[in-house]
This record gives C-alpha cells, sequence and structure tokens, in this order.
C-alpha cells in the first residue's frame, strides 16, 4: 500500500490494532480447528481494504471519523459476532450493528454526494436534498444486503436469515374459503408425524429480515435528522460534515 494513505497516524494504529486483532483470532482458529472463524478473519480482513481500494480506484478518502467507524462496524460484525459469538452471546448484538450499518451508510452517502458536487462544482443549495440522498442511499444498502442473505440460504444453504418462533400466525393458504385464518397458542411443529420443533411455530426469516432493514431504517434516519438539523443551523455545515 501506498505509504501517503496512512500518513494519518490515527489511521494506521487503528488499522494495525485492529489487522492484529483479527490474525490473532486467525491463529487460534487455526489452532482449535476452527476453519470457518478462519475464514471470517480472512474475509475481515479483505473487507479491511474496502476504503483503500475506494481510494485507488474513486480517488478519493474518507473522512477518518467514517473510516475507522467502518472498520469497528467490520470487526463487531465479522470477528466479534461470527467467530467469538457475540450474536449468540449477546441478543442485541445483530440489532445494534443493523442500527450502527444503516447509520454509517447514511455517513458514506453524504460524503459521496460531498465529493460528487464538489468535482462537478454543482451549487450545493438544499440541505434537504443532500441530506435525502444519505438516507436512500442507506436504505439502497440494507436492501441489497437483505437480497444477498437471501441468495445465501436459497443457493449454499446457509441460515444467515434467523428463524423465529412464533406462537400465533394469520394466513390464508389455512382457509378453505381464502379468508385469513387465525391460528393461536403454538406450541409445537410436527413434520411427517413427528414434532421437530417446541414452542412455537418457525418462521424461516421473515421476522429477522424486517426487523433489520428496520433499525437500519432507525440509523438512517437518525443521521439524516441530526445531518439536517445541521445543515440548516451552519451555512457551512455541508464542508464541515465532509471533512
Amino acid at each position: 500500500m501506498k505509504n501517503s494513505y496512512f500518513k494519518n497516524y490515527t489511521i494506521a494504529v487503528v488499522y494495525a490494532c485492529f489487522s492484529l486483532f483479527v490474525v490473532g483470532n486467525a491463529i487460534y482458529g487455526v489452532v482449535t480447528e476452527n476453519f470457518v472463524g478462519l475464514i471470517y478473519c480472512l474475509i475481515t480482513l479483505i473487507l479491511f481494504l474496502v476504503p483503500y481500494l475506494a481510494f485507488i480506484i474513486f480517488k478519493f478518502r474518507f473522512p477518518p471519523m467514517l473510516e475507522i467507524s467502518y472498520l469497528i462496524f467490520v470487526v463487531c460484525a465479522e470477528t466479534l459476532g461470527s467467530v467469538d459469538g457475540f450474536y449468540e452471546l449477546f441478543w442485541w448484538w445483530d440489532i445494534l450493528l443493523h442500527t450502527m450499518w444503516g447509520f454509517i451508510c447514511a455517513a458514506v452517502g453524504f460524503y459521496i454526494f460531498s465529493v460528487i458536487i464538489d468535482r462537478k462544482k454543482i451549487p450545493d443549495k438544499s440541505p434537504l436534498l443532500h441530506c435525502g440522498f444519505a438516507l436512500c442511499f442507506s436504505l439502497s444498502t440494507s436492501m441489497i444486503w437483505e437480497f444477498l442473505e437471501f441468495g445465501a440460504d436459497t443457493f449454499f444453504g446457509m441460515d444467515v436469515q434467523k428463524d423465529t418462533l412464533l406462537s400465533q400466525i394469520h394466513s390464508t393458504a389455512l382457509s378453505s374459503d381464502g379468508s385469513v385464518a387465525y391460528i393461536k397458542d403454538i406450541t409445537d411443529v410436527v413434520i411427517n408425524g413427528e414434532k421437530v420443533i417446541s414452542g412455537g411455530y418457525l418462521d424461516i426469516g421473515l421476522f429477522d429480515t424486517i426487523e433489520d432493514m428496520f433499525v437500519g431504517f432507525a440509523g438512517a434516519v437518525l443521521f439524516f435528522i441530526i445531518s439536517l438539523i445541521v445543515s440548516y443551523r451552519r451555512k457551512d455545515s455541508m464542508e464541515n460534515l465532509s471533512k
């Protein structure tokens, strides 16, 4: 990598610390024969390259705080979440990360819009348009992510879209006249005469997907509100938030 990319001392230290942490997890994965964890560590290191690739290909550099936030998210999602089992240890871990993702992607969209209007020398007279683009960019990335999760489960036999146990369902498929049938107090699921699930009806991913999109939307809206307030209160806020 070019030395000029790491001229920011803080960025260089953060990259070094996170890389050592991930490599340590990878070595532990080899020792314990946790090769799935090893793969996640390799994915983490590859994702670390995304800001650098943006710097090389598109010739722009993300603001330091945004870049550090992205690195923190990647470590929390891939290494702490998938390798160290934080998704299982803390029920709120996935919710937190999707909220962070919505906020960070909105910030990325905000910065991309700033770069575009700066390079095209377009007058930025509408804070609402600027912040609205950031919101839409974040929502689009959340949608694409859910498409990828569905594809992983459908074509590769994974279980990325987590299941949810429900005690009640509404469905027209269970009604002979096409009306909505309501079934409540579900305690077990029987497949081919054998009880395979206790505690309710198994929803395979719908609730998880909607929850992920909702909290991602909440994170994006939070950034939208903050950036819009700042933009209207300070006439030079667009430049300040993009630095």
